[in-house]
């Protein structure tokens, strides 16, 4: 579904409270510079739905645009967001009251942030634009170490990671209106896993000096989990293996968080079985061939588990997600 909204369809007086509303319901909320000129503010906001992702172009006349903390409280939910800028631009992002961070976005770099922090965005020399994957928080967040982003992440256009989200994004905005609205969900959410291979990196690749060597090895640990989570071998013997250190030093590195080896596992594996069964593209597949698929060897085992971790079983996720797209 293609959508789109202009302020200059509108009376002067609205414009500006109309693109606030049209930005939050299409992609995040955020608050344009006043214009210079009582009534001469102009801006639109377009998107392509495909189930609860965006992809959404955004353009306001000015250099400045804001997310405040009333922004921030009419959103509805947590959401991800890629975000592409098409000339340099400065941001400031607030992660927290006391902590901000400040990043130089060049032209072609994307930003991949949380819409729970405010942030100031400046150019030169307006309009203000933007293109964007806006994601809801549980698409993602099971794809993230700890679930969820500890700073916004800038991915530059020239890395690889940056040439292939840059690719990717282009193609999606091409793309999508020639997929049927499941077929692009679909597509979205495998482009999710991309973008957490770049938080990944971005986050773990270029550790700090804070870091400890035990905080790597635990990241690096669920890295090789993640991503052979489908493989039924995937054993504490074979992740040790793959980081060079014993099996007891792969349990000691769990011992600190709230999940042990085994635990981490099951979640993961879990989580992937959930989002198998309300995708659109396993919606042809039993959940044996889902359980089975994403390393499970006891079908018992996993119906347990699956309903001790979400509480409810298999069968009811996938009604639930087939009564949801009628």
């Amino acid at each position: 579904m293609q959508v789109s909204f202009s302020v200059d369809e509108v009376a002067a007086h609205q414009r500006e409270r109309l693109f606030r509303e049209a930005a939050s319901k299409w992609a995040i909320g955020v608050t344009p510079a006043a214009a210079s000129e009582p009534g001469s503010f102009s801006g639109r906001v377009s998107a392509q739905i495909a189930g609860p992702f965006a992809l959404a172009q955004a353009e306001a006349a000015t250099n400045v645009v804001r997310r405040t903390r009333a922004d921030v409280a009419r959103d509805t939910a947590i959401k991800f967001r890629l975000v592409r800028a098409p000339v340099e631009t400065l941001q400031t992002v607030a992660l927290t009251h006391a902590r901000s961070e400040e990043l130089r976005v060049g032209a072609g770099d994307m930003v991949i942030s949380s819409s729970e922090w405010t942030f100031v965005s400046t150019v030169d020399a307006g309009p203000t634009s933007a293109e964007m994957l806006v994601i809801p928080q549980e698409r993602l967040a099971p794809l993230l170490a700890g679930g969820h982003l500890t700073r916004p992440l800038l991915v530059r256009a020239a890395s690889p990671l940056g040439a292939l989200l840059g690719a990717g994004l282009s193609a999606a905005f091409t793309q999508l209106p020639r997929l049927s609205p499941e077929l692009g969900e679909a597509v979205l959410q495998n482009f999710c896993g991309m973008m957490a291979l770049a938080l990944g990196a971005g986050e773990d690749g270029q550790p700090t000096a804070r870091q400890s060597l035990r905080e790597m090895r635990l990241a690096a640990a669920k890295r090789h989990v993640d991503a052979h989570l489908s493989d039924p071998a995937l054993t504490p013997a074979s992740v040790a293996g793959a980081l060079g250190i014993s099996v007891r030093q792969l349990h000691l590195l769990f011992q600190p968080t709230a999940e042990s080896f085994g635990q981490y596992v099951t979640r993961r594996r879990l989580e992937a079985c959930r989002a198998a069964l309300t995708s659109p593209v396993g919606a042809r597949r039993s959940v044996l061939d889902i359980a089975y698929g994403w390393g499970f060897d006891n079908l018992s085992t996993f119906y347990s588990a699956f309903s001790r971790t979400f509480g409810v079983t298999p069968g009811d996720v996938r009604a639930a997600a087939r009564r949801g797209g009628n």
